[in-house]
């Protein structure tokens, strides 16, 4: 699990996305995969989130149709795994909440001049 700062930013970043008009999930998932030091199945995701694996493979479809996110695999494991898009990914809402120092700025965590 988290620690008590992860889970505060990953629980603010969704109420960011949230007033930007998505919805929380998909901002928490965001926020989870900004700080994931590995890509995550939807299973850990679920998990970590405590939400429902439907509303989890949504919001994961739609990070990456918006360029957040990528699909990626891993070997051995016919699972769809979740990471962080690389910068410069195709991507509709790729400018919106593409710098992690601004996703930051956002929820509170860094001042807005800096």
């Amino acid at each position: 699990m988290p620690n008590p700062e992860t889970r505060q930013f990953i629980e603010r970043m969704g109420l960011a996305v949230e007033r930007m008009g998505l919805t929380r999930t998909f901002g928490r998932l965001f926020g989870l995969l900004m700080v994931a030091d590995r890509p995550l199945s939807l299973d850990e995701i679920v998990e970590r989130l405590d939400v429902s694996k439907a509303s989890v493979s949504t919001n994961a479809r739609a990070c990456e149709e918006l360029g957040l996110a990528r699909r990626v695999g891993v070997r051995g494991d016919r699972r769809d795994y979740y990471e962080i898009a690389p910068r410069g990914t195709p991507g509709r809402g790729r400018r919106a909440l593409a710098s992690p120092r601004q996703a930051y700025r956002n929820v509170g965590l860094l001042p807005v001049h800096g």
